[in-house]
């Protein structure tokens, strides 16, 4: 596993920290949310949780996050950092509606959601190509360094052999990320200039998935044709008692079934999903 270092933005980090504490925040300010109490706290340990990150940010978590870390700015008082995360966020995962479900109606934070939605795109700043090694920004590849102006972002890079973590604004891209610092941006050609090898890394959990998943389908497929032998002899059944076992018999093989194909067909999604180890989402809801 890669070492850890972090370069937070008016965070004090502790310690190294990882996926899950982010979802332990998330989950934990939007009950806060839901249940109308104050939110800035968990937010506050939500942010710490991000900028402090030492391994790869999943992108399917980061618009969910940064509304939460909103929450907590609003509550602050500070409007133009809560819209700074939502407006990202917007960009990120524009198809989240807020519903009472998630907090009261007119709540500050959904109006403030509807006003980040509706904002107008605006193109993003290239600084420049980035040194050797993985760049993510906001749980995202990154081929070269961009970004958009006026909001906060989550970059992340390995470059230097461990996984560094940086709340930046806009395009605040760490210099030393950045291969042409202070020379021109490199052109980019659109037209290939020879054959790419590309060499596919299959993630050790890719296989165990599968296999996982092919077992438990085959179960469930077992268990529900046994469900058919009880139920035929449910119908042929001559007295109450035997009638009454063979029926929650049935049932519970009908149930079960149910259950393990649930599991497998969760198994196979991720397994069929996974294809980067770097990026795998290794989280418990």
């Amino acid at each position: 596993m890669l070492a850890w270092v972090t370069v937070a933005m008016a965070v004090a980090c502790d310690g190294a920290t990882t996926v899950q504490h982010v979802v332990d925040g998330l989950v934990a300010t939007e009950t806060s949310l839901r249940g109308g109490t104050p939110a800035a706290p968990t937010s506050g340990d939500l942010l710490e949780a991000l900028t402090c990150l030492g391994e790869p940010l999943p992108a399917a978590l980061a618009g969910r996050a940064y509304r939460a870390v909103a929450a907590g700015r609003l509550e602050d008082g500070d409007r133009a950092g809560a819209m700074a995360w939502l407006t990202t966020a917007a960009e990120v995962d524009g198809g989240f509606a807020y519903g009472v479900e998630d907090v009261p109606a007119g709540h500050p934070l959904a109006v403030a959601w509807r006003v980040a939605t509706g904002s107008a795109a605006v193109d993003p700043v290239v600084v420049g190509a980035p040194v050797a090694g993985r760049h993510l920004l906001d749980g995202r590849r990154l081929t070269r360094l961009e970004a958009r102006p006026n909001r906060q972002h989550i970059y992340q890079t390995d470059a230097s052999g461990q996984w560094v973590t940086t709340a930046i604004d806009g395009a605040a891209f760490p210099s030393g990320s950045v291969a042409n610092a202070g020379g021109p941006t490199a052109a980019v050609s659109s037209q290939p200039v020879g054959p790419v090898a590309v060499q596919r890394q299959r993630p050790k959990e890719k296989t165990p998935l599968l296999v996982t998943s092919g077992l438990l389908l085959a179960g469930a497929g077992a268990l529900y044709g046994g469900s058919f032998a009880t139920r035929a002899a449910f119908d042929d059944a001559t007295t109450t008692d035997e009638a009454s076992r063979l029926r929650t018999t049935t049932n519970a093989l009908v149930l079960g079934s149910a259950a393990v194909l649930a599991a497998g067909a969760g198994t196979l999604s991720w397994g069929v999903l996974l294809s980067d180890p770097g990026l795998s989402l290794g989280v418990r809801f």
